[in-house]
């Protein structure tokens, strides 16, 4: 199950050199306000492959929690690890609530 995120600025959350990290092979890791009922909870994450689009802050994905790993505060939902697998378009259409995937990373 995917859950809607907002890619946040690294460098403004924890003072990182650049809002998104690529590496070598494109893996981008990002910082994510992940979508839930009071406001959402934050975590880093990865892009499945290196291929696909460059993630700017305020660009909407799609994430999979995969595992529980360790907190990174007083929030243990933050503790849980996944992958970025799309960047979807910021609006919806309540008529027919299905995903607009932009890019995919896997």
């Amino acid at each position: 199950m995917a859950i809607a995120a907002l890619v946040l600025d690294a460098r403004k959350e924890f003072g990182t050199d650049t809002a998104v990290a690529v590496n070598k092979d494109g893996v981008q890791t990002a910082v994510l306000r992940v979508a839930s009922d009071d406001g959402g909870f934050i975590v880093p994450s990865k892009t499945a492959t290196g291929k696909g689009l460059r993630l700017r802050p305020d660009d909407v994905v799609l994430w999979v929690p995969l595992l529980k790993g360790v907190a990174l505060g007083n929030d243990e939902r933050s503790a849980w690890i996944g992958t970025i697998v799309a960047t979807i378009a910021p609006e919806l259409d309540f008529e027919n609530p299905e995903f607009r995937i932009l890019c995919r990373y896997t």
